[in-house]
């Protein structure tokens, strides 16, 4: 016969009843037990312990016993939202190539804000919008660098497509369960800018860097969603409004010009180029000022501060695993092979970031009210590079001042990424 754990309401004595009987008498105090209220008093028990291990685990970044946990949660109370959440959280880290689990971590944090009390939702939307914009932002760097290499190759491409419109669709419905998330479309901008125009790439197969665009019908939809994404952002932050993109205007090749307008382009291109050199300094000077003098970030500024966010978002994250690793090899676990796989996972996400989600924007210009932030970003990230060089010297000579030092970096950057994030959301 199945039993299941119980307590008993009137000693509080620890029972196994069979789910079956209406009651049964307590072995401890000889009360009648009604089953029913005696299996849910052992379950509200449980939960706060199943709580805690399921925490632990997702700060440990086991997702799949933090996703088993909170599923136990549930079966015990549906309507923990601290548990949707948590579940939603470790469902989507769990997605990889073969299991796209985007879908399922929206779903969790819809049911989780459903289910959550009034003065709960606030904070818990936060929560959802950030980890949702970490997740997808994370699928997208990865998917971003492991296939560019190939888009030359038709199978690739097509890949490529494939799981871009997965993530397209997966901000969307985010977009849709919380239509006052300025987070969700913040994000849904910075894909839709990331895949508008060329995506450059470097050719595995010739070595040399080329560009591919988006069919037609893409680029239409992303023109269409990042108008409405930017429309809704302006709606709920008026103080930020990027310009939307301009369609490309087809120009003439030069070649295919009559001869005798090709002297006169010739000369105009001369005579331009001279006087441009001499009222040039004036032009900038006159930029300048009348940029300095407006209260508005320009287009520029604002994706560069979208891109900084984004790196800093991702830095941070995983900055803190691998401090959190580094604590637990300090306090005496000798698991090693999983801490180093964890600074190794650590450092190769914060460099992938860095290259995809800010130098790829920082390259095309950064603008003088962006200067300082650029510089300190790029100190954080050599300091980065030296700070898991440090630790991972642990594993050639076992020397434990590699960890202390490196230890020591990482709160560093911790604090000083900290302050740099903080800065770039208060520019206006």
């Amino acid at each position: 016969m199945d039993f299941k754990p119980a307590k008993c309401p009137n000693c509080a004595g620890t029972l196994q009843v069979p789910p079956d009987r209406n009651s049964v008498s307590c072995m401890y105090c000889g009360s009648e037990v009604i089953v029913r209220e005696a299996i849910q008093a052992a379950a509200s028990a449980s939960v706060p312990n199943l709580l805690r291990l399921a925490n632990a685990a997702a700060r440990s970044g086991n997702h799949q016993e933090a996703y088993d946990y909170f599923t136990r949660v549930l079966e015990f109370n549906v309507n923990n939202a601290e548990a949707w959440a948590g579940k939603a959280e470790a469902a989507g880290w769990l997605t990889n190539q073969q299991s796209f689990r985007i879908p399922e971590m929206i779903n969790y944090f819809s049911t989780a804000l459903e289910v959550a009390l009034p003065d709960e939702r606030p904070g818990l939307e936060s929560k959802a919008a950030n980890v949702i914009g970490k997740v997808i932002t994370h699928c997208y760097t990865n998917l971003r660098s492991v296939l560019s290499p190939g888009f030359a190759e038709g199978n690739v491409w097509t890949l490529y497509l494939t799981k871009l419109g997965e993530l397209f669709t997966a901000v969307d419905k985010a977009h849709r369960a919380m239509p006052d998330s300025t987070g969700i479309l913040r994000l849904g901008i910075y894909l839709f800018e990331a895949n508008h125009g060329s995506l450059s790439y470097v050719s595995r197969i010739t070595g040399k860097t080329a560009s591919r665009s988006l069919p037609s019908q893409w680029q239409s939809y992303i023109r269409d969603k990042w108008q409405s994404y930017l429309d809704e952002l302006a709606r709920l932050d008026p103080t930020l409004r990027p310009l939307a993109p301009q369609p490309k205007r087809q120009i003439p090749s030069f070649f295919t010009t009559p001869i005798p307008l090709r002297w006169g382009v010739i000369i105009g291109v001369i005579l331009l180029f001279g006087i441009s050199m001499l009222i040039g300094g004036f032009s900038e000077k006159k930029e300048s000022s009348t940029s300095n003098s407006s209260g508005s970030a320009t287009l520029e500024e604002t994706r560069l501060k979208q891109a900084a966010r984004s790196f800093l978002i991702t830095y941070r994250s995983h900055c803190q695993s691998a401090a959190d690793a580094v604590a637990s090899l300090q306090k005496g676990n000798n698991n090693l092979p999983d801490i180093k796989r964890t600074l190794e996972k650590s450092r190769s996400f914060m460099t992938s970031s860095w290259t995809n989600d800010y130098l790829m924007v920082a390259e095309k210009g950064v603008p003088a009210k962006l200067t300082p932030i650029d510089n300190r970003l790029r100190d954080l990230n050599q300091h980065q590079k030296e700070a898991f060089d440090e630790l991972l010297s642990y594993w050639k000579d076992r020397k434990t001042l590699h960890i202390t030092n490196g230890s020591a970096l990482l709160n560093k950057l911790l604090t000083q990424s900290a302050e740099i994030l903080k800065d770039v959301e208060n520019l206006q």
